[in-house]
């Protein structure tokens, strides 16, 4: 369960106006998978950096927070 994550902390507190940054992670889903980012032989969350066609008009849904990095639904 995404509770079950230490040593890293989960926070569920939903933000006053929250704005995807460059940093934040992107959960994006596709036919019931997730898309994972790559690295060598492990797999990570992409930031949003790693997707350049998200723009100021692109709906996203602020989900939680991993070690105080936002978590957003595209």
């Amino acid at each position: 369960m995404i509770h079950e994550i230490s040593p890293r902390r989960f926070n569920n507190q939903y933000p006053t106006n929250p704005i995807i940054s460059e940093n934040d992670y992107v959960l994006y889903y596709h036919e019931n998978s997730l898309l994972l980012k790559s690295r060598d032989d492990q797999f990570e969350i992409p930031r949003k950096r790693d997707f350049p066609e998200i723009t100021a008009e692109t709906t996203y849904t602020f989900l939680f927070s991993l070690d105080e990095v936002p978590c957003f639904l595209i």
